[in-house]
């Protein structure tokens, strides 16, 4: 099952519009943006399809997001409320996705990497969208990833 960049950039503005007061537009982030300073959140999909779909961005973005989650000023938010207001997004984003996959599909927990110079794996699958958002001067990157059947060489990307 195939969907383009299009369903991608509505869940994630759709998500956006629904939960934060800063404006997202589509804007060329390039790859590698996030190797200093970023975060990276992960919910894998699995079921009739599988795969897995990614939000990444810089630290400031992050916590300015999560600062807004929990009605906070943004120098009084913790490690903790980024972290869980990044994997919030993610889930967010996931779980609207997963509503145009085939039944079953079930969403992970997700999990959150915090730094940049890694290069998530993802076995068995290949990148197929990849979406960068300008959030009110700061960058953000949705990527999705699908497993083929079978599988083919695993897909990666350096952030």
């Amino acid at each position: 099952m195939e969907f383009g960049n299009d369903e991608i950039r509505d869940i994630t503005m759709n998500v956006w519009s629904a939960m934060f007061d800063t404006e997202l537009r589509l804007a060329d982030v390039p790859e590698g943006r996030f190797r200093e300073n970023g975060l990276t959140s992960c919910v894998l999909i699995s079921g009739a399809w599988e795969g897995a779909v990614t939000v990444l961005c810089g630290k400031q973005l992050a916590t300015r997001l999560a600062a807004q989650m929990f009605a906070l000023e943004p120098e009084a938010v913790s490690a903790e409320e980024i972290s869980d207001g990044l994997g919030e997004i993610a889930n967010m984003c996931g779980g609207n996705f997963k509503a145009l996959l085939p039944a079953p599909s079930h969403l992970s927990l997700p999990a959150v990497i915090d730094g940049g110079d890694y290069t998530l794996n993802v076995p068995g699958s290949r990148m197929v969208h990849r979406v960068g958002f300008d959030c009110g001067g700061e960058p953000l990157v949705v990527v999705v990833f699908m497993r083929e059947r079978p599988p083919v060489r695993q897909a990666s990307q350096r952030v």
